[in-house]
């Protein structure tokens, strides 16, 4: 976890209790996340969860994409060097 790291940690801890389903468990993790980089702007917008138990591991990539880039530069993005110092 990074910079949003304090906003999830508040909602696994004020939610998570024992004996969560895999569903349970799923929706507490994208809830954090979401909690995560909804209250910080230098996280990410979209949801990759790993689900690991005693059989393997399973990838959940995109989730959820509740804050999906809606606009794109058709002429790209560029920076004259040195000036993000």
């Amino acid at each position: 976890m990074g910079s949003g790291s304090l906003a999830a940690m508040a909602v696994f801890e004020s939610k998570y209790k024992e004996g969560l389903t895999r569903d349970e468990g799923i929706q507490l993790v994208a809830e954090a996340i979401c909690s995560g980089f909804f209250n910080d702007l230098g996280s990410g917008s979209n949801v990759d969860i790993c689900v690991i138990t005693m059989g393997g591991k399973e990838y959940l990539r995109n989730h959820l994409q509740p804050n999906p880039r809606t606009y794109t530069s058709s002429k790209g993005y560029s920076f004259p060097k040195k000036t993000s110092q």
